[in-house]
């Protein structure tokens, strides 16, 4: 490891090390597919520490070459220039959700490895992601991720990072998505094992329009259920 990058792991460590001792409180309370928030106390609370929490992980400046020509002039961003989602099950995906990628590298363009951590996924901002991140982000992760939290937000509230080891991880996984299935009785237990997060997510998406499609009918109707 060349000292150039052995000076940037020491620089970057420090607000990692902090934010993984600090960073305790989901993604703002809200109501989200039917679920109320815990409390309009408890949902201030969690919005101020996100933010707070948030800002303890690095952005990064470079410019999308994909951007729309709104964020074109942008050059603040979540995640670093080379980030990609890469194939996860569910399981690697809520981890990442709840504590994101503190160890991730990345390369520069002169062949320099650093470490650019990333923050927990559910607290990033989707107006600072590059857009083919934001794509995979809304379309592949978000919409099973945010259902397995809306479940837990309770516990998160009061769960530091630190005490988020294996034990409490499986137990709220376990929780969580035995909640959300009950939600979708369409999904089969036995068939989701083998399930990618992009499966899930387009499952969910898929369940979510049949709603809002039978919703719609039942309203022009006059039925309700």
């Amino acid at each position: 490891m060349d000292r150039m990058t052995e000076r940037m792991e020491k620089k970057v460590a420090a607000p990692v090390k902090e934010a993984t001792a600090h960073l305790s409180v989901p993604i703002a309370a809200r109501e989200r597919n039917g679920v109320r928030p815990v409390s309009p106390a408890a949902a201030q609370a969690t919005t101020n520490a996100r933010a707070s929490n948030a800002t303890l992980y690095p952005s990064y400046r470079y410019t999308d070459p994909n951007a729309s020509a709104r964020k074109r002039g942008c050059r603040d961003w979540d995640v670093p220039a080379d980030f990609k989602f890469q194939t996860a099950d569910l399981y690697s995906a809520w981890q990442a959700w709840l504590l994101g990628y503190p160890m991730n590298r990345s390369t520069r363009a002169n062949g320099e490895v650093y470490l650019a951590p990333v923050k927990p996924l559910r607290l990033l901002r989707r107006g600072q992601l590059p857009a083919k991140v934001k794509k995979t982000y809304d379309n592949a992760w978000r919409p099973v991720l945010e259902l397995m939290e809306s479940e837990i937000e309770g516990t998160l509230l009061t769960t530091p990072v630190s005490k988020m080891d294996a034990k409490w991880m499986s137990a709220q996984y376990t929780y969580a998505l035995k909640h959300v299935c009950a939600k979708y009785p369409d999904i089969k237990a036995e068939l989701v094992g083998s399930w990618k997060i992009s499966a899930w997510s387009r499952k969910i998406k898929d369940l979510n329009a049949k709603k809002r499609k039978a919703a719609r009918i039942s309203s022009s109707i006059g039925v309700s259920f």
